[in-house]
């Protein structure tokens, strides 16, 4: 199901599963690069900018979202719900696993691996790492090895 009220620009060899959500609000950007997977079931919701880059792949079931609802204020005219809208960028070659959660305002660092089932909290910067958990932190490097 695609909903565009903003903008999408597509790169090309780009692979898109079955029963995938994609929600674009009026003034936002879904930037996907070129050779890029989106899996089964992923859903991606954009209200400002989600870039997802070359060479990525995302596995079935990813949520990525550049929007959250922040804690409801209470007033005297009841409670209210605030939006938070922040950027999210998914850096060139990296992996996110299958039924992973990537949060707003986080970058990817290029040719990390995002462990099945992570929650990506914060951004990871670093490139070449196996990152993870709920939530995610570096699990070790990716480092080139010599043969």
């Amino acid at each position: 199901m695609f909903n565009f009220f903003g903008e999408m620009k597509i790169g090309k060899n780009v692979n898109i599963g079955s029963s995938v959500k994609i929600n674009i609000a009026k003034g936002g950007v879904l930037f996907i690069g070129d050779n890029v997977h989106i899996g089964d079931f992923c859903q991606i919701e954009v209200e400002k900018l989600v870039s997802i880059e070359d060479d990525v792949t995302l596995s079935d079931n990813v949520f990525v979202a550049d929007v959250t609802h922040a804690i409801p204020v209470v007033d005297g005219t009841g409670v209210r719900q605030k939006t938070l809208k922040q950027s999210v960028c998914i850096g060139a070659g990296a992996w996110i696993g299958r039924n992973t959660t990537v949060n707003p305002g986080i970058s990817v660092g290029a040719r990390n691996v995002i462990a099945s089932n992570s929650v990506i909290t914060k951004t990871m910067l670093v490139e070449d790492f196996l990152i993870g958990g709920q939530p995610a932190s570096i699990i070790k490097s990716l480092g080139q090895k010599e043969i």
